[in-house]
C-alpha cells in the first residue's frame, strides 16, 4: 500500500515538473529593423521597375561581398541579444500572383522567419513609385516557442541601394505562470493522498 502510494506521488511530482518546464518556454517579443540593398524584378528574375514589380531580388548588404545579406539596425524585446550591425541572410522572393520564396525567409543568429502569407501595394508610378510588401508567418528560435510574427518591406528610389524592412511578432496568448502549474500539481498530490486514504 505504502509502495502503491510513493509510485502515485511520484508520477504526480514528475508531472509537475514537465508542465513547469513548458510552462516556462516562451513566445518572442519585440521586433528588429534591417537594412540592405535590393532590386524590383519580374517572375523570371529579370530587373524591373517598381511599379511592375512581383518580386524581390536582395542583394549584399552595403560592401558585403555575400549575396542575400542584411543587417540589424534596430532591435527589442527577444532580439535585444544581437548587436547592432549583425548580419542575417534574406532569400529572394516573388509576392505576386503567389508567394514563392525558399523557407526560411530570412535567419539571423538563432531566429528566423518563414513566411505563409503575403500582399502588396504599390504606390504612385515611374520614379515616385513605392513598394510595399507585407506578410505574415512564424518565427522561432533561440529556445523560444514558435510564434506568430509579421514582416514589412518598404523601398522606394531603387537607385538608393540602401533601404530598411522590418520584422515582429503579432499578439500571443498568454503563457501559464509556474505558479499555475504548481498549484495544479499540488492538486494532484492531494488526489493522491485522498486515493490512499480511500483503498485503506
Amino acid at each position: 500500500m505504502r509502495k502503491q502510494f510513493l509510485k502515485t506521488a511520484l508520477m504526480a511530482v514528475a508531472g509537475i515538473g514537465l508542465l513547469a518546464g513548458s510552462a516556462l518556454a516562451a513566445p518572442i517579443t519585440g521586433g528588429i529593423g534591417m537594412g540592405g540593398t535590393w532590386m524590383p524584378v519580374l517572375a523570371d528574375g529579370s530587373e524591373t521597375t517598381i511599379d511592375l514589380a512581383t518580386g524581390i531580388n536582395f542583394g549584399p548588404y552595403q560592401e558585403e561581398a555575400t549575396d542575400n545579406t542584411f543587417t540589424v539596425n534596430s532591435r527589442s524585446g527577444s532580439f535585444d541579444v544581437l548587436a547592432p550591425g549583425t548580419l542575417g541572410t534574406i532569400n529572394d522572393l516573388q509576392f505576386h500572383p503567389t508567394l514563392v520564396v525558399t523557407d526560411p525567409l530570412w535567419s539571423v543568429d538563432g531566429f528566423s522567419f518563414v513566411m505563409t502569407t503575403v500582399d502588396h501595394e504599390i504606390s504612385n508610378q515611374g520614379a515616385g513609385a513605392q513598394l510595399l510588401v507585407y506578410g505574415t508567418g512564424m518565427m522561432s528560435g533561440n529556445g523560444y516557442d514558435p510564434t506568430p510574427g509579421i514582416w514589412n518591406f518598404s523601398g522606394q528610389e531603387v537607385s538608393e541601394a540602401n533601404f530598411t524592412w522590418s520584422a515582429s511578432t503579432g499578439s500571443q496568448a498568454a503563457v501559464p505562470e509556474p505558479a499555475t502549474m504548481l498549484l495544479f500539481g499540488t492538486g494532484l498530490m492531494g488526489l493522491a493522498l485522498v486515493g490512499r486514504k480511500v483503498r485503506q
